[in-house]
């Protein structure tokens, strides 16, 4: 997913958020975000459902109560912008 969304401009990374070069209004509601493991490495997708200036609100599956990249129920969370990139539309 984000090999092809750095091929068509729409991936937003968490360096392009943090320092302003992307503003967060960008997050509409159904862009996707990716947690990172490294650069080019990424372990978990989401929703945005909306975002603002500390953090955003998310749908996602594969998680549990805990935060799991990797669990087993679908939950909305609220989490920041630390190590996730973004699928804008």
């Amino acid at each position: 997913m984000a090999v092809e969304a750095k091929n068509n401009n729409h991936f937003v990374s968490e360096s392009a958020i943090a320092d302003g070069t992307v503003s967060r209004t960008r997050l509409a509601p159904g862009s996707f975000f990716l947690v990172s493991k490294t650069a080019d490495d990424w372990v978990h997708v989401g929703i945005v459902s909306s975002a603002d200036a500390e953090s955003f609100d998310t749908l996602e599956g594969n998680t549990d109560h805990g935060g799991s990249s990797n669990g087993f129920e679908a939950a909305a969370r609220t989490r920041g912008y630390e190590d996730k990139d973004f699928i804008v539309w």
